[in-house]
């Protein structure tokens, strides 16, 4: 059996960075797999860099991230006691009192769509209001 011949099978894919093409036990998994909203399992989709070039790809990420954290400034925590004043302890979301132990610190524009840490991009929230915004902005 050739290998073009099972390619076309679909026992090797070609990845995206080094556009060789390899087995298919060379591509992580990203994430889970996802349940549909009729409760069958969905398929996990594979991450379409093999793993040779996904390590050094992957640390460059995390180096570019940290770099753009550290240069963006930071809420002191005075800051974060003053926003917990100003919003007199109501949700930012949806406006109800709520109690600081059981509060969220939100990022209205969620950091891994390019928001800071700055205090004009936080706001206090209920921690269900945050769980359910995850990374989305509302």
């Amino acid at each position: 059996m050739g290998r073009a011949k099972r390619a076309h099978e679909g026992l090797y894919w070609e990845c995206m960075v080094c556009h060789r093409m390899r087995a298919r036990g060379w591509f992580t998994w990203k994430g889970q797999a996802r349940v549909r909203r009729d409760g069958t399992r969905g398929t996990r989709t594979p991450s379409w860099a093999c793993r040779e070039c996904r390590k050094p790809h992957s640390a460059a990420l995390a180096l570019k991230r940290r770099a753009l954290m550290a240069a963006q400034p930071q809420a002191s925590a005075l800051e974060i006691r003053a926003l917990w004043h100003a919003q007199r302890g109501l949700c930012g979301i949806c406006g109800t009192s709520m109690f600081h132990a059981r509060a969220h610190l939100d990022h209205k524009i969620p950091v891994s769509r390019g928001g800071s840490g700055a205090i004009e991009n936080l706001q206090w929230v209920h921690a269900r209001c945050n769980l359910v915004k995850a990374a989305r902005m509302v």
